[in-house]
């Protein structure tokens, strides 16, 4: 009956024991994706603390609160027809909190910005709630948007399905040959990976084609990397 179940698909997975028993119910999150593990038999059963605190990252914990005296149902209708990037929809629905403004929409562009910087600088998503970054980012200016790690984690993937999308019309009209190359390396752990790149004519702003290496995938392989084994 907990309200908290509202951020949560209606519907949980189930994770079976050896005994073939239910031993975890499996919440997903609406808003990022992200599973919450609830015990079914240890001491823990019913316990919604960990989704509780997911929520609170994700949501905001004025979400939470907004939709606390609400029935599940309520609570449920108030959350679908909301909005990550408008969080007053819950505020307002619910008649609490009614001097509670977010800033003017800035979730979208610093989020973004993020993603695309923690990709491209191979940061980890964790990165956003280092004490140092977040001073860095709100000195001066207390109201700017810092985004979470799972907002930053789940914007990585979308900024990867778009560039997946728009490489793939790319390659579909060009006009020329693509010639391919691997390059296979193993990892400090003994891991060996391989990536298949391409190599591309694009042309720049300035009219001018410049020869430009695309990646169109990069795998793990379950082997060492010897020719045999790359071909």
């Amino acid at each position: 009956k907990s309200t908290v179940y509202a951020f949560f698909r209606a519907e949980p997975e189930i994770e079976f024991a050896k005994d073939h028993s239910a031993a975890y119910l499996i919440f997903q999150c609406t808003n990022c994706g992200d599973k919450i593990r609830q015990g079914s038999k240890t001491g823990d059963r019913a316990s919604t603390g960990n989704m509780r605190e997911h929520v609170k990252k994700c949501w905001g914990e004025e979400s939470l609160v907004a939709v606390k005296d609400s029935s599940l149902e309520q609570a449920r209708a108030a959350v679908k027809e909301s909005k990550k990037t408008k969080q007053t929809t819950l505020t307002k629905k619910s008649g609490r909190y009614p001097s509670f403004q977010c800033p003017p929409q800035p979730h979208l562009v610093h989020s973004v910005v993020t993603a695309r910087w923690v990709a491209e600088s191979a940061r980890p998503f964790l990165i956003v709630r280092d004490r140092g970054y977040r001073w860095l980012q709100k000195e001066g200016r207390p109201q700017h948007f810092v985004p979470s790690n799972e907002t930053v984690a789940r914007d990585v993937k979308k900024l990867y399905v778009a560039s997946k999308r728009q490489l793939a019309k790319e390659l579909q009209a060009y006009e020329f040959l693509v010639p391919i190359e691997l390059d296979c390396w193993s990892s400090p752990n003994h891991h060996a990976f391989m990536s298949i790149m391409a190599k591309i004519l694009r042309r720049g702003k300035d009219g001018k084609e410049e020869l430009t290496s695309v990646m169109l995938n990069f795998a793990e392989l379950p082997c060492s990397h010897s020719g045999e084994n790359m071909a």
